[in-house]
Order: C-alpha cells, then sequence, then structure tokens
C-alpha cells in the first residue's frame, strides 16, 4: 500500500487527515506551574434579597394627638406655648401637668429671666431649665456659618441667649 486508505482502516504515517478539533479547539497557552498551595474556593453569593415595600408615611403630629384637660390647681404644658416639636417629646414621655416646680420656674426660663429652684431630688428642676433652654434654641436658631470647637459653641449659645436677633 503506497500511501492509499482503505474504507475503515486508519490513515498510513504518509496521509495528512485535516483534524477537526483543532478548528474548535483553543489555542495551548504556556502556563505558569500550579501552585503548591490550593486556590481556596469562592463563597458563594448570597441571594439579593427581595426589595422593601415603601414605608407608610406617618401622618404629622400634632396637638390633637396630646389632649389634657385643664385641671384645677395643675398646670399644663399646654399652658405655657411651647414649641411643637418638644411638645411632641414631652407627650412621648407621658408628661401630661406639670409639678409644682415646673410651673413655678417655667415662666421666668420661657421669658429668659434669672430662676432659680430648691426642690427635692426628682421634682423635674432639670427639666424645668432644659425645657425653657430648648425653647430657646427652637425658637431662635443659631443661623450662619459656624466654626468648630467647643469657645464656639458656648459662644454661639449665649448670641442666642443674650443677644437680641
Amino acid at each position: 500500500m503506497d500511501g492509499a486508505v482503505s474504507p475503515g482502516a486508519g490513515t498510513t504515517s504518509h496521509q495528512k487527515v485535516p483534524d477537526k478539533t483543532a478548528e474548535t479547539a483553543e489555542p495551548l497557552v504556556e502556563s505558569e506551574p500550579a501552585s503548591l498551595t490550593p486556590t481556596p474556593p469562592t463563597p458563594p453569593t448570597p441571594p439579593t434579597p427581595p426589595p422593601r415595600p415603601p414605608r407608610p408615611k406617618k401622618p404629622r403630629w400634632s396637638l390633637e394627638n396630646f389632649q389634657v384637660p385643664p385641671m384645677e390647681g395643675k398646670s399644663r404644658f399646654h399652658d405655657f406655648k411651647l414649641p411643637l416639636s418638644l411638645m411632641h417629646a414631652i407627650a412621648d414621655l407621658k408628661f401630661d401637668y406639670t409639678m409644682p416646680v415646673q410651673a413655678e420656674v417655667l415662666p421666668h426660663a420661657l421669658e429668659g429671666t434669672d430662676a432659680t429652684a430648691e426642690a427635692q431630688t426628682g421634682t423635674g428642676k432639670s427639666a424645668a431649665f432644659l425645657v425653657g433652654i430648648f425653647t430657646r434654641l427652637l425658637r431662635n436658631p443659631i443661623r450662619g456659618k459656624r466654626e468648630n470647637g467647643a469657645t464656639h459653641l458656648r459662644r454661639d449659645i449665649f448670641k442666642a441667649f443674650y443677644v437680641d436677633n
């Protein structure tokens, strides 16, 4: 046989048959030798949770949500015309009526005049002074650019309380 191929027989060493896998095979690329340490497996990607539905809008809070009937001999926080945000906080804390020391101190604290109080621990003295301070800051917000630092903060608070805007 002089290089002839018979059906069913293999190829001879003289004849080249086109290799069909060469057309589809990827070219050989020399790679670096495999590392001696195995590559850790990639952790699976957790599934993406479905998006949350939008939160329902809460109705705006108003003094209608904080009804406190007038009571003989007691002062309500309503009687002092406090800012709505402060009244909301007072309502959330479930304070309906002022304590006696608060009823005495609040008018002075809200006017910005000096006030002192002496009473037993737990009677609301600090709260009365803080309500006055918060009211003053909410009604007279610090405006403009402020510098950082406690010194500047003290100066700005001083201006809010003692300098007419």
